[in-house]
Parts: C-alpha cells; sequence; structure tokens
C-alpha cells in the first residue's frame, strides 16, 4: 500500500516524521508520496512530491490510502469532498507512543500526535486531527474536520462540533458545547457553551470577538 501525504508544508513534514515512527515499529506503507500542487519542490525531506493529477494517475484506489496534511478546517473539508468522489480510503495516522482505549473510536483521515492523551468512551470524527500534546477526557466527542492543535486540553462530557478550531494551549471546561465552524483562540479558557456558530472566541473566559463566515484560521 502506498501512503499520499497531501501537504508537503509544516504539518506534512511532522506527519511524515510521524509516519517513520510507525514504520520502525510495523511496515505498514511500502512507499511514501508527498501531494502537493502549490510547491515546486521535486522533493521534500527526501521524499518524492507529485501533483494530484499525477498520482492518481500512477496510484488508484486499491493501491493507495491518502492522509490530508492541512490544517485549515475548510480547506480540509473540501480535500475530503474530492478524494472521496475519485473513490480514496483516508488513512487514519495514530502516533505509536499513544495509548487508545478500546472504548474510543477515531475516524478515517483523522491523525492523533505524539504525546497526546485521549481517554475513554471518546470519539474523534473522520477527517480531524489531534495534534501533539493534546488532552481529551472521557465521553467527549470531537467532531469531523476539525482541528485541536499542541496542547489543547478538552475536559470531559464535551462535545465539539464539526469544522471547529482549537488554539494552541486552549482550554474546554467540562460538559461544553461548542457550536461548527468555532474558532477558540490560542491560550483561551471556554466555560460556557459555544451556541452560536461561526464565531470567534477568544480570552479567559473565552467571549465571542467577531464572526468568522469566511471560515478562514489562517
Amino acid at each position: 500500500m502506498v501512503l499520499g501525504v497531501f501537504g508537503a508544508g509544516g504539518f506534512g513534514r511532522e506527519v511524515l516524521e510521524t509516519v517513520k515512527q510507525i514504520q520502525i515499529k510495523e511496515e505498514r506503507w511500502e512507499r511514501v508520496i508527498f501531494i502537493d500542487d502549490v510547491t515546486t519542490e521535486k522533493r521534500v525531506n527526501g521524499i518524492e512530491v507529485v501533483r494530484y493529477l499525477q498520482f492518481k494517475e500512477n496510484y488508484g484506489v486499491d493501491d493507495a490510502r491518502i492522509f490530508i496534511a492541512i490544517g485549515e478546517p475548510a480547506n480540509r473539508y473540501k480535500l475530503w469532498q474530492l478524494l472521496k468522489v475519485d473513490g480514496y480510503t483516508l488513512e487514519t495516522i495514530i502516533h505509536p507512543n499513544v495509548w487508545i482505549p478500546d472504548t474510543t473510536k477515531i475516524g478515517e483521515g483523522s491523525y492523533v500526535g505524539g504525546n497526546a492523551f485521549v481517554s475513554c468512551n471518546v470519539t474523534i470524527g473522520d477527517n480531524s486531527l489531534f495534534m501533539p500534546c493534546a488532552s481529551i477526557g472521557h465521553d467527549s466527542v470531537v467532531g469531523n474536520h476539525c482541528v485541536c492543535s499542541d496542547m489543547s486540553n478538552i475536559a470531559g462530557n464535551c462535545l465539539i462540533s464539526d469544522y471547529s478550531f482549537l488554539g494552541l494551549n486552549s482550554v474546554i471546561k467540562e460538559n461544553v458545547f461548542i457550536a461548527r465552524w468555532t474558532i477558540v483562540s490560542l491560550g483561551s479558557a471556554v466555560l460556557r457553551d459555544i451556541e452560536e456558530e461561526e464565531y470567534i472566541v477568544c480570552g479567559v473566559p473565552a467571549r465571542k470577538m467577531q464572526q468568522n463566515t469566511e471560515h478562514k484560521v489562517f
């Protein structure tokens, strides 16, 4: 099986390092290739870079799996739609030093980075990123196409709805609901439900700052 890492930027290179650690434990993929339609580089960190059309011509849906290495929820969702229309299965990547309880579910195409803590009876949806040193407590749910940044901390019984982005060092109090397309700014503490969609929240405690109908994080 060939692994296509879609995105040869900074996060793509971080994913590559996780892939190397997995390969030491078990040789899951015969070959790893970067897919990138923007860069002009032919190789990145020793790995071949190809355009998506070239990858699709060379590797069919039975020969390859793809991981989306892009940190913007809206762009992750667009690529997910494209790849699903083309029939690809997305690879789920979990760093080998992370323990996933058997009562926890990690969705298709999602990522769990090194030194993350994932508790029991947790659900992380499809195509979501749970970055290094992030933490999630029991019975919490992260939806589809979400990004939980490094050292973000989700307490127990929380619901993080689809397309949400939790910034570095953000904290979500127990039993809190966060609506779709929410951006929690870095270092913020969400102590109450965020019921309206498409808002940026910031501060300690976090308050709504402005709407983000364009769904842009970066």
